[in-house]
């Protein structure tokens, strides 16, 4: 399993503020006079000289979980609560086996989760109706029939509130599920329900936690297991041999199997789960059962859909839409990292190759190929949304989503290869002085770990005049930065129905990071070019960041126990989603503070330094969240939802400094107490809290 970090800390935020004083003079000569020294380059110069002492090889790991959203959470979860000692993390009043989940799940419950289960067949449609499910167990008891049971009743239960029923049923059925899987993930039985049941926790619990589950954040890291125990149970059941009978049909006897589905989701999950990997391999079966799944949305089966809408369960059939839907797209993803890939190879034999020209065409190629699959879906989503009433905007808002998160790891990839040409031996824009006697797998392997390495990375977007392979590679990064923003919009359009909510709150944590990350490339880029560059607006996602904090504690029904020191994921990604809407906030004042500075007569009492942002907004953090942030409006987060004066992306080491900024903490009443988030991060990254109306930064 790939490593998520590297001692703890998570790297990726403070990689390109570093470029800031790369082959510049000081700060204080960019900005002038000396005494308005009190903006972000203040800042960034703090945070490039610590950056300056890590090791280039720890540095590089982050830029190795970019696009990997699972990872990079688990990394920076391990950040923000690596340092919490003794987690203790309560369970229900009863053992796990003395749990009765048939028994919980009376006829009235099964009737109040009907709604929340068809949802879940809108993802999943192998699933048999709620009451076949529970007759299956009630049949025949088994590890893995309670396993599905259980899992379907507390999935279907995310479409509620968290009223004092639902909780309780909630808080019995995760120890039984842990249990359970437990159970099959050492047995391994030859079970069909126990291949649903992996499927799903797969798919909603990626990080080997349930959805709004208290967890101990610092443990976790993708659960590669589900799928790995899902392939050995597949071979034991013979299940690729069953489907390669099944497929000996036409397509309409193929689109009616119900083992189809759960075929295919599974080939789906597998290749999702291998895009979190650091070096990714396509699964061997993805070809095949991409192609199966693409062979049912051609005009030829438009037919076959409007025959199962009117004979089957619709919300099944939208199910079936979804899984070929992703199967499609994620194999168009890992098709597209290949080829991509092979452009690198066969530059590494053709020194003549124009390698920035290639990858620029792969990069259009595969957006030509997501167009069209788009098109075949739309056709499909035509026929189906007439008959159920039309579609959830929830059901498309995370279909647009996802499309969009895969999307931008190939492009992520073609980045990776577009710095790596100028390490390439031979390339035409390649640095001199690289090593030449390597084989040709050697040169590939050597360029892209430069391209992951900071110190060449700074060393390749600073080239004077800057060579196509840069141009390229800020074209690229700029719709990188477009695809991230509509994944904000995208999520800012969910609603309260049933979906992975993990993949919800990993992906959007992922994606304002990456817009941070390049927004600060973006400053560095042009204040390298341009020594006088003052006047930086506001970047278009500053106001639908906010819309998107509120909507994922919406969504994760969001309560925090700090006095255990146990978090749901959501509540933990709602933290660190929050903690950079503040950083993104106070960048933004103090681009316009510096505008206001540098647009004043000089002499003016507009030139004279102020006290800066971060000392106003910990004393009272006035108007600091805007409209609609306000604390004591609920249900707008609070302030112990936040990580309150201590927020990882504005953690500078200040040791042996008296410099400007002390005062910003010293002696200064805060605006509430500090949290627990508050002092677990203040021992990271070496605050510490004299009282609890008082910060110290040490």
């Amino acid at each position: 399993m790939a490593r998520s970090n590297f001692d703890g800390v998570d790297y990726s935020l403070d990689l390109l503020p570093d470029l800031i004083n790369a082959n510049m003079p000081s700060s204080a000569s960019l900005l002038a006079p000396p005494s308005a020294f009190l903006n972000l380059s203040h800042h960034l110069e703090a945070v490039s000289r610590r950056v300056a002492d890590w090791q280039s090889t720890q540095q590089s790991q982050s830029l190795k979980l970019h696009g990997r959203p699972f990872e990079s959470a688990s990394a920076m979860f391990r950040v923000a609560y690596g340092a919490k000692n003794d987690v203790r993390i309560e369970g229900g009043a009863m053992p796990s086996e003395a749990i009765d989940v048939a028994h919980m799940l009376d006829g009235d419950m099964r009737a109040r989760l009907e709604p929340g289960f068809v949802q879940l067949r809108t993802f999943h449609p192998y699933l048999e109706p709620l009451s076949v499910v529970h007759t299956a167990y009630m049949i025949s008891p088994s590890s893995s029939t309670c396993l599905l049971l259980a899992l379907v009743t507390y999935l279907s239960s995310l479409s509620f509130p968290a009223d004092a029923m639902i909780t309780n049923l909630r808080e019995s059925l995760t120890s039984r599920i842990a249990s359970l899987r437990h159970t099959i993930l050492l047995q391994l039985p030859e079970s069909f329900h126990a291949l649903q049941a992996l499927d799903l926790l797969a798919c909603h619990a990626p990080l080997g936690a349930l959805p709004l589950q208290q967890n101990d954040l610092r443990s976790l890291a993708i659960a590669r297991g589900h799928i790995f125990c899902a392939s050995t149970i597949s071979e034991s059941l013979a299940f690729t041999t069953l489907m390669k009978h099944v497929q000996l049909s036409n397509v309409s006897g193929i689109w009616q199997t119900a083992d189809t589905w759960l075929y295919l989701s599974l080939a789906a999950s597998e290749a999702s789960v291998a895009l979190e990997n650091e070096v990714i391999k396509q699964p061997a079966q993805l070809s095949e059962t991409r192609g199966l799944a693409c062979s049912m949305m051609t005009p030829e089966t438009v037919e076959i859909w409007s025959r199962g809408l009117q004979t089957g369960d619709p919300w099944e059939i939208l199910g079936k839409l979804a899984v070929c839907d992703k199967l499609a797209r994620l194999g168009l993803v890992h098709d597209g990292i290949a080829r991509i890939h092979g452009v690198m190879e066969q530059a590494a034999i053709e020194p003549n190759l124009n390698v920035v020209e290639a990858v620029v065409e792969e990069l259009k190629y595969y957006l030509a190929r997501l167009e069209s699959l788009d098109h075949r879906f739309n056709v499909l989503v035509d026929v189906i949304s007439p008959v159920i009433g039309g579609i959830s905007s929830s059901w498309l808002a995370y279909r647009r989503l996802r499309q969009r998160s895969e999307a931008n790891r190939v492009n992520i990839i073609a980045l990776d290869v577009l710095v790596a040409t100028s390490y390439l031996s031979g390339a035409p824009f390649a640095f001199p002085g690289l090593p030449r006697d390597m084989k040709p797998a050697a040169k590939v392997s050597y360029a892209l770990s430069r391209a992951l390495n900071p110190q060449d990375l700074q060393r390749f977007i600073l080239q004077s005049p800057p060579s196509p392979a840069v141009l390229a590679m800020w074209e690229w990064a700029a719709h990188s930065s477009q695809v991230y923003e509509q994944i904000l919009g995208a999520i800012a359009d969910l609603g309260r129905d049933i979906f992975p909510l993990h993949d919800v709150a990993c992906i959007a944590v992922e994606s304002l990071k990456g817009l941070l990350t390049r927004e600060v490339g973006s400053i560095a880029k042009q204040r390298a070019r341009n020594r006088n560059q003052h006047s930086l607006s506001r970047p278009t996602w500053y106001h639908p960041m906010k819309q998107v904090s509120w909507v994922l504690r919406v969504l994760g029904q969001v309560s925090f126990n700090d006095e255990e020191g146990v978090e749901s994921i959501l509540s933990g990604c709602c933290s660190l989603f929050g903690s950079m809407v503040r950083v993104a906030e106070e960048w933004g004042k103090i681009l316009e503070a510096e505008e206001a500075i540098f647009a004043a007569p000089a002499g003016s009492e507009e030139r004279a330094p102020s006290l800066p942002l971060s000392a106003s907004y910990s004393n009272g953090h006035d108007d600091v969240h805007g409209a609609g942030f306000d604390p004591a409006s609920p249900p707008i987060p609070t302030h112990q939802q936040y990580m309150n004066t201590s927020d990882r992306w504005m953690a500078t080491d200040h040791d042996g400094q008296a410099g400007s900024v002390d005062h910003m903490h010293v002696n200064r009443e805060t605006a509430y107490p500090p949290t627990e988030v508050d002092l677990l991060l203040a021992e990271v990254f070496k605050y510490s809290y004299q009282s609890k109306q008082q910060a110290v930064f040490q």
